[in-house]
């Protein structure tokens, strides 16, 4: 029954999502209705930064290569975590290993924040993979989202207002479902000894989104 109600809760923000998308990406090359475009809304594909780091929804075989292929992938930061048996992850984990790319499997939820040491490994991923990434979870919407701008702020240096525009309405994050991913990125601090001796799942201001997008990635306001 709990499996049931979250897959219609994804669907239900895909869909959603879509609505949004298929006005706002129209132009960019991944409308479904474009014959060329290998990429579809449902893939929720996004740049966080050119050459460095790219975020999606679960990808099937065919454009999980065609993805590591078209932008040099090195890394996948997998955030649904090791799932061996599930169809999706042993597609995932051999078109990787076919294509020499580094499969990393970080068991994260968008519905509670992530324990002391998931958090270490994420940094430390986000930290010294060999780039560029691909990061994804389900949908490519929540926990994307966070780690997305986790990565902004541990590689780039960027300000936490700046990095959490990637938790957006516009990739499909609606901040009054998922508060989770916003309270990570709003008490996050990119530093290890922070995680080591400061942060506690059971902490953190709830009181509302880490950031107020009101314009679509990549746009000015």
């Amino acid at each position: 029954m709990m499996r049931t109600s979250r897959s219609r809760s994804i669907r239900c923000r895909r869909s959603a999502w879509l609505l949004l998308a298929s006005g706002l990406l129209g132009g960019c090359g991944l409308g479904a209705g474009d014959d060329s475009a290998p990429l579809t809304q449902f893939d929720n594909f996004g740049v966080i930064a050119p050459g460095q780091a790219y975020r999606s929804a679960q990808l099937d075989a065919t454009s999980l290569r065609l993805v590591l292929d078209e932008y040099g992938i090195r890394t996948v930061v997998n955030l649904r975590g090791a799932t061996p048996g599930a169809l999706w992850y042993e597609n995932e984990r051999r078109v990787a290993t076919e294509a020499g790319v580094r499969l990393v499997d970080i068991d994260m939820s968008a519905m509670r924040l992530p324990d002391r040491a998931t958090l270490l490994q994420l940094y430390d991923t986000l930290r010294t993979a060999e780039g560029p990434l691909l990061i994804h979870c389900q949908a490519g919407a929540d926990r994307t989202g966070a780690v997305a701008a986790l990565w902004r702020m541990i590689v780039l240096g960027e300000p936490r207002a700046a990095a959490a525009r990637e938790l957006t309405i516009f990739r499909g994050h609606f901040g009054a479902v998922r508060p989770e991913m916003d309270q990570l990125v709003r008490m996050f601090e990119p530093r290890r000894e922070w995680i080591e001796h400061a942060y506690s799942p059971r902490r953190g201001d709830r009181s509302g989104p880490a950031t107020q997008p009101t314009t679509a990635p990549g746009s000015r306001p």
